[in-house]
């Protein structure tokens, strides 16, 4: 901090003393102390906002090779069950009913494309997993992803 403040002890700081010195900090003027509680409130709504969007998958990546670890708990559970709800979709074959086409008749036509390929796509990849024996478990596990 610029206005020469430092912790007595020496903390490491965004440890856990240094965030209880940071929050029980007063400064000079009443705008410094403001500022200083707009600036934790931000910290800490992002910190919440990651740990709110720390989706399902953990993957170690690196070069061509891929490596995913297991499937996690964390993260968004009504995300993650959506997700893995909608992958037992991809068994089926692709198609629209009447409802689906009068909405994809209001979407731009390449966004309707994208869509439809995306459809095809996760199917295809549902019955290629199928093929080699894979649980269905796995395989809606490895869509959800």
């Amino acid at each position: 901090m610029r206005y020469g403040q430092r912790p007595a002890d020496d903390s490491k700081a965004w440890s856990a003393a240094w965030w209880q010195w940071v929050r029980g900090l007063q400064l000079p003027h009443v705008e410094q102390n403001t500022t200083l509680l707009e600036l934790i409130l931000e910290v800490d709504h992002q910190s919440q906002r990651i740990e709110r969007f720390d989706v399902v998958p953990s993957e170690y990546s690196s070069g061509p090779k891929t490596r995913r670890g297991a499937i996690t708990k964390t993260g968004n559970s009504h995300l993650r069950r959506a997700l893995v709800e909608s992958a037992w979709h991809y068994r089926h074959r692709p198609k629209l009913c009447k409802r689906q086409q009068e909405l994809q008749s209001s979407l731009p036509p390449k966004i309707a494309a994208i869509a439809w390929s995306a459809q095809e796509r996760l199917h295809r990849r549902y019955w290629a997993l199928s093929s080699k024996s894979k649980p269905s478990a796995k395989i809606v596990t490895a869509l959800a992803r």
